[in-house]
């Protein structure tokens, strides 16, 4: 069996277009499917080349011939104050070495170059490391700030309460869980593709604004939300 390539030996480059199919593959046999449960190019290109914030930067690390050890991909991403002033960003996201070559600091080398490449367009980095992930952003020097909190809120509470009212009005008596036809809300494709072309005056202009108005008295960092990051978030995911 032949030594594995030392960690001096492996080339550190920005990720290009043609790694794409080992990129996907690397990151299969270390994170498994992902969250449509296949690494498919699809999925890959809508979250890294698709996103509105901007295409996803990304490093890889490579050996003398040629197979792929580590990739790391940060993702664009864009905040904003209550004024309006917007904060770029990015977000460490997908990162894979490869079994063979983990515990060579092949993890650190790439995150190091990359934040290397972005210092000077992104005025902060955030992440949501998992456990495995987690100790290695501590050793680097990484500062943990707790766990975020996840709510849902009604825009319109009224209307929802009226909604949920007449849901529960059409479920059979004695019925344990909803039956198919209690739910007759568009899905979040079909309401944005119904509201785009509505301009100013639409639904989804009014919900922006509102939101907008909002924020602008909460001093804390919110997303730049758009009409084009809505339906790129929540509209267009292959798969989900």
């Amino acid at each position: 069996m032949s030594a594995l390539p030392a960690p001096a030996e492996l080339t550190y480059r920005p990720l290009a277009e043609p790694d794409l199919p080992a990129v996907l593959d690397l990151l299969t046999v270390t994170l498994a499917g992902g969250p449509t449960g296949t690494r498919t190019a699809g999925f890959f290109t809508w979250k890294h080349r698709r996103n509105p914030f901007g295409a996803s930067p990304g490093m890889v690390a490579e050996t003398p011939d040629g197979r792929l050890a580590g990739v790391r991909l940060f993702l664009r991403w864009q905040w904003q104050r209550g004024d309006g002033t917007p904060v770029a960003a990015v977000r460490p996201v997908d990162t894979a070495t490869h079994p063979d070559f983990q515990g060579r600091g092949v993890f650190r080398r790439l995150t190091s170059d990359l934040l290397d490449q972005v210092t000077d367009e992104a005025a902060l980095v955030f992440n949501t490391p998992n456990g495995n992930s987690l100790p290695a952003y501590r050793k680097m020097g990484w500062q943990e700030l707790g766990r975020v909190p996840i709510a849902v809120r009604a825009v319109r509470p009224a209307a929802f309460a009226r909604g949920v009212r007449a849901a529960l009005a059409r479920r059979p008596a004695g019925a344990a869980r909803p039956v198919g036809d209690d739910c007759r809300l568009p899905t979040a494709a079909a309401w944005l593709d119904a509201h785009a072309g509505a301009g100013r005056h639409g639904p989804l202009a009014e919900l922006l604004r509102e939101r907008a108005a909002a924020d602008a008295v909460d001093h804390r960092l919110a997303v730049h939300r758009t009409p084009e990051y809505l339906r790129w978030r929540y509209g267009e995911a292959p798969g989900l």
